[in-house]
């Protein structure tokens, strides 16, 4: 369970520090979650005759129900004097392999190069005019030199496979305050980018650098703040917070345990600013209550068609950075498994599923994202590995697969009837019919299951959709109508019940 969290939480560190306006200099940022110190942000720029280069570091340290977990992530983006884009690269190391994404920018548009090291691909995107980062510097600070109380750019997310992104700052006012030895009138600002719900409160020198930032990113307060580098490092030494239990989802009824439950009835409310759609997909079944509410039916034992973009999609056959079924040892390990020749394709897909169970034998956090490689060689993982892995048994099959990401209910410590934690499993495609499979559980499938999202997991699209996870923490309820047939509640109510 919680479905890649220390993924989310590395991404959510892009929202409030990057690109943070300077120039040939150093900065350090401390990080802090819950008020505890527990990573560090380094970005840098270096210019020469010909070329501009930023780059970013990030390194975190969270507690996963009892595990440490650390990460990192980081980009380098290059450009000419002219602010010319040339070439990026992203840097993503979550415990199993490290990921790398690399870019040029033929004509100024972004194409990938590579998945990871060795990989390759052909994909453009972006077409319409945004900023490099020194171009979005430069803006900042021409527009706050102007006295501008709203600033809007694009830019380029390269965590979300380099998508366009519109960022929108509101000056609120201003305060003084005591920054690396010296005491600076800062501009205070609110930040927000859209697709995000979450809102960003910045303060800001007159050139335009990031002196901290504050939000609310469902797992508590997020605060990043420009300090020494002395201080900044001493952030992975402090005791790191414990986050697991803020992504759970409490609910006031429960029939117990739904390993064997094979239907049930949901209601599911949103509480954000963007409006939310639940996809109707496998066994999910959606309709719409009012805007941000809607009624859910699981059925386990069923699959639901599949669209034709869907029926034709490239990227839910092939390798990508996750699901790398080009490692000859992921190809060995499915080939050598056991056929029977009297099996329904459903049938074999559940043994693969029963295999991947008893091959992910370590099950713990200790990994926040690993590929299915990972997964395959070092046999530890959580519910990210079980689910990669079994994806890559399917596309080696001949099967189009992806990753659902989404809510399982399980027992929860202070929850009398459990609670609803983030969780990831896999869908395949079978005769047209899109299947739920949960190498994670005691059946295939079972009506235990909310899905929130789906992912082919190519490219930047698997850091994408996980990011949605993190615009959801805290701002999503669950009510239980019925499960197996048995009537928990009948009246729809405001979504708030917890019982802890």
């Amino acid at each position: 369970m919680s479905a890649g969290l220390s993924l989310v939480v590395a991404w959510l560190m892009t929202i409030s520090a990057a690109f943070s306006g300077v120039t040939e200099q150093d900065l350090w940022y401390r990080i802090t979650i819950r008020d505890a110190p527990c990573g560090y942000l380094h970005e840098t720029v270096r210019e020469s005759p010909t070329r501009i280069r930023t780059e970013s570091l990030e390194h975190l340290r969270i507690d996963r129900g009892g595990t440490v977990v650390e990460l990192s992530q980081g980009t380098t983006f290059e450009e000419d004097q002219r602010g010319t884009p040339l070439s990026a690269t992203v840097r993503i190391d979550t415990g199993g392999r490290p990921v790398r994404h690399e870019y040029d920018f033929p004509e100024g548009h972004p194409r990938a190069l590579s998945r990871e090291s060795g990989g390759q691909s052909a994909r453009e995107d972006a077409n319409d005019a945004w900023l490099t980062p020194s171009e979005v510097r430069a803006f900042l600070k021409a527009r706050i030199a102007a006295g501008a109380t709203r600033v809007t750019y694009r830019t380029l997310d390269p965590y979300a496979g380099m998508r366009l992104v519109e960022i929108e700052l509101t000056r609120v006012g201003s305060e003084r305050r005591e920054v690396l030895g010296r005491t600076l009138e800062l501009g205070r600002w609110r930040m927000r980018s859209d697709g995000s719900s979450i809102l960003v409160e910045e303060l800001r020198t007159a050139e335009g650098i990031l002196v901290s930032s504050v939000a609310d990113v469902g797992l508590g307060m997020m605060t990043v703040e420009l300090v020494d580098r002395e201080t900044a490092l001493r952030a992975l030494d402090a005791p790191p917070p414990e986050l697991l239990d803020a992504t759970l989802v409490p609910i006031r009824n429960m029939v117990g345990r739904t390993d064997d439950a094979v239907t049930a009835g949901y209601r599911v409310f949103f509480d954000t600013d963007r409006s939310w759609e639940l996809p109707d997909s496998g066994s999910q079944h959606v309709r719409t209550l009012r805007p941000g509410g809607f009624e859910v039916t699981i059925d386990a034992a069923s699959g639901s068609t599949a669209s034709a973009q869907e029926l034709a999609d490239p990227a839910l056959r092939s390798a990508s950075a996750y699901i790398d079924i080009d490692d000859p040892g992921v190809r060995r390990f499915f080939r050598e498994l056991e056929k029977r020749p009297g099996d329904t394709t459903l049938e074999a897909c559940d043994r693969l599923r029963v295999a991947v169970a008893r091959q992910v034998s370590n099950k713990t956090f200790g990994v926040a994202f690993g590929s299915a490689s990972d997964a395959l060689r070092s046999r530890s993982g959580d519910c990210t590995e079980h689910a990669v892995l079994l994806a890559a048994g399917f596309r080696l099959a001949g099967l189009p697969a992806r990753i659902a990401t989404g809510l399982v209910h399980a027992p929860a410590s202070g929850f009398e009837h459990g609670a609803f934690a983030w969780h990831m499993w896999t869908q395949v495609l079978i005769d047209g019919l899109w299947w739920d499979f949960d190498a994670t559980r005691k059946n295939r499938f079972d009506a235990g299951h909310l899905l929130v999202s789906t992912s082919s997991l190519d490219g930047g699209t698997g850091e994408r959709a996980l990011s949605e996870m993190l615009l959801l923490l805290g701002r999503m309820r669950v009510e239980v109508i019925c499960v197996d047939g048995l009537v928990l509640d009948e009246k729809p109510t405001d979504g708030r019940g917890d019982d802890r």
